[in-house]
């Protein structure tokens, strides 16, 4: 039987998988994460969709992160809304750090991603928002090594 040298490295290859799943993976909006203006208090429905959200976030493998994205409205001005969506991202990362979560990146865009308009009061507590992204961390060919497939 004849043994076939495959002109990639194993770590190519794994890199090449990796990075095509990677590319394919979804980011969990929840949709359901809204807050008053001003606030950057849990409400209770929005414990109810942080509660839900846990026992599907508690089975994801250490190799990804569980991301908090934070938002705010256009109300007020942007230094203002910057700190307050990383007092949103904090709030919603203390209450999963409180249920032994360890994999979890806060990020606070204040208002710069609207995902409605802001000159309406719906669109603005639409925009008053915490989204969960379910990241793959994808190491490089470097960090793999350099065994090569044979």
């Amino acid at each position: 039987m004849n043994q076939t040298t495959w002109p990639i490295t194993l770590q190519e290859l794994l890199f090449l998988l990796l990075s095509t799943f990677a590319a394919q993976a979804q980011t969990v909006h929840t949709g359901n994460i809204y807050f008053e203006s001003g606030s950057h208090q849990l409400t209770p429905s929005a414990l109810q969709t942080l509660d839900s959200l846990g026992s599907l976030l508690l089975n994801i493998p250490q190799a990804y992160r569980i991301e908090i994205q934070a938002h705010t409205d256009a109300i007020g001005g942007e230094a203002f809304n910057q700190r307050l969506s990383e007092r949103r991202a904090q709030a919603v990362g203390q209450y999963y750090r409180n249920k032994a979560f360890t994999n979890l990146v806060l990020k606070s865009w204040g208002r710069q991603t609207p995902i409605a308009d802001n000159a309406s009061k719906a669109g603005q507590a639409l925009n008053r928002r915490a989204e969960i992204a379910i990241v793959v961390d994808v190491p490089t060919p470097k960090a793999l090594g350099n065994t090569r497939l044979e």
